[in-house]
């Protein structure tokens, strides 16, 4: 492989990382709508993004010894992606659990509008489970000092 060639290889694997890096935030903004926190969104996209990571190194583990040019093989993954996205956006606007606003048409009152139509969970699953660890930790530990 020539230096042009290597030269281009990084510059497709750093854009691809920025692309990654663009949904992981735009993925964690919309998941702050749907579990109504911004940490639990945080660890959701984290650990999928990690999981993603892992399966596709174990799965070129195994493939990549078999290909001739391993680099060519990642094109049709990289093509997919937008598709994907869309695919993903269309299902959470399908479920309204996200809202989509023209910037430009922005005023104070349609911003009041919108936030009056957000419907906040029913209860916070992390106060669910503080609550359940609260009730659960006692028995699992019957010698500890209570609080």
């Amino acid at each position: 492989m020539s230096r042009r060639e290597q030269a281009l290889v990084l510059v497709c694997f750093f854009l691809s990382g920025v692309a990654a890096l663009v949904y992981q935030i735009a993925w964690t903004r919309q998941f702050a709508f749907v579990f109504g926190t911004s940490q639990l969104a945080i660890a959701t996209v984290l650990a999928a993004y990690m999981g993603g990571l892992a399966s596709g190194a174990a799965l070129a583990g195994r493939l990549a010894p078999r290909l001739r040019r391993p680099v060519l093989a990642i094109a049709p993954a990289e093509a997919a992606l937008p598709a994907n996205e869309q695919e993903y956006r269309d299902y959470l606007e399908t479920n309204g659990w996200t809202r989509s606003l023209a910037i430009a048409d922005l005023t104070p009152a349609i911003v009041l509008d919108e936030l009056g139509r957000v419907t906040p969970l029913a209860s916070n699953p992390l106060d669910l489970l503080a609550a359940t660890l609260k009730e659960k930790l006692p028995q699992l530990f019957p010698d500890a000092p209570s609080a």
